[in-house]
């Protein structure tokens, strides 16, 4: 965010007012701030759904005058992109050189809209500096890195904590936090209490997107034992922490280890879960085919999956939570420990959940209802066949 400058005088500004001057609020409004590589795929995902989710105006923000084709492409589509009045200077050169135009101020948006989400890496500092003095914003979310924000969610596990009046921020989980909670999910459907669990993340070292954050070779990342006392890493203690939410203490019985690889393609989780009740794998596979929001391939390789999703998937996102490896499932002989290997979708599965969460703000009895557009998306990749 560029350093602010201290305030002028007003000017007299050209721009359409943000806002409708025969009707006033539209109390669905959404405002999306930061267009990286979640932030961007939000914003159109809202765009291109808007009439079934009951979304009014769909504006996006940024601090820097940077990525030019995105900005153009979301406002051709039909987002309004705002600014904080006293960066005007900052962007008025850029954005008159490039043909492009300012739509409004965040200023403005933040008194007329019912949801703001934040897909910065600095949304607890948002917070503090203007979120939590906003008066009518219904609801706000950020991303997985901001723990703190608010109470973690991941839509299809915790939702029936949400109570509405009662949760104004919300922290929507990474997505290799969804992939552990899908995995921990499947296991207590089939073999009930969780005992003991491990989840070794293999992470991408970066978006297709991105050019920085590469690495020469696979890198392990430090454990960060003060933070995450016996989680290992954030995965396993998010992940905790949204169990917690619903009543259940999986202290000492989770834990993560995390490492990058030098792909760009998706995450990889190798699990391990040891449960109460005996089950076979013909009880894991038929529950992972029973679970809307989980994929089964018969596909092992990478590059193969993501290439599905790419093809076929909503701007080249998968949605289900976690695309589960058929040929790496195994059951121990007392059945009691089940093993396998599942795929983190990109970010699609926490952009599911960030949908679900401005939708939940909207209408806390119908968000389900409305949210049954996105089925298609994960229908389609609820099986990936070879």
């Amino acid at each position: 965010m560029p350093a602010r400058k201290k305030p002028v005088a007003a000017k007299e500004s050209t721009k359409k007012p943000l806002l409708d001057d025969d009707c006033g609020c539209i109390p669905h409004d959404v405002l999306v701030v930061g267009i990286g590589t979640i932030g961007e795929p939000l914003t159109r995902l809202l765009l291109d759904h808007r009439s079934h989710l009951g979304i009014g105006k769909v504006m996006f923000a940024k601090f820097n005058p940077t990525d030019l084709g995105s900005v153009k492409m979301l406002q051709e589509a039909g987002g309004k992109f705002v600014i904080w009045r006293d960066t005007e200077d900052h962007f008025e050169p850029v954005f008159k050189q490039a043909g492009l135009s300012i739509d409004g101020y965040m200023e403005d948006a933040m008194k007329s809209t019912c949801v703001i989400a934040d897909c910065t890496n600095i949304g607890n500092k948002l917070k503090e500096e203007y979120y939590s003095r906003a008066q009518y914003p219904v609801g706000f979310l950020a991303q997985g890195s901001e723990e703190g924000f608010g109470q973690p969610f991941a839509y299809g596990v915790n939702d029936s904590t949400l109570k509405p009046g009662e949760q104004k921020f919300l922290q929507v989980v990474s997505c290799n936090t969804h992939n552990i909670l899908a995995v921990l999910r499947l296991a207590r459907n089939v073999g009930d209490e969780i005992l003991d669990s491990d989840f070794v993340l293999m992470r991408r070292m970066n978006d297709i997107s991105q050019t920085s954050s590469a690495i020469a070779s696979p890198s392990v990342d430090k454990v960060k034992a003060e933070k995450y006392p016996g989680f290992g890493s954030h995965q396993a203690f998010d992940a905790a922490r949204v169990m917690r939410t619903m009543g259940i203490d999986l202290t000492g019985r989770i834990h993560s280890t995390a490492l990058k690889l030098d792909n760009q393609l998706m995450h990889l989780n190798r699990f391990y879960v040891k449960v109460a009740r005996k089950v076979t794998l013909g009880d894991v596979q038929a529950a992972v085919k029973a679970d809307p929001l989980l994929a089964y391939s018969q596909l092992r390789d990478m590059n193969l999956v993501f290439s599905k999703g790419r093809d076929h998937g909503f701007h080249g996102r998968i949605f289900n939570q976690a695309v589960v490896i058929g040929d790496s499932l195994e059951v121990s002989p007392d059945g009691h420990e089940i093993y396998g290997a599942c795929f983190t979708p990109q970010d699609g599965n926490s952009l599911l959940t960030s949908v679900a969460a401005i939708t939940w703000f909207f209408n806390p009895k119908s968000y389900r209802e409305k949210l049954a557009v996105f089925n298609q998306y994960l229908d389609r990749f609820h099986t990936i066949y070879a």
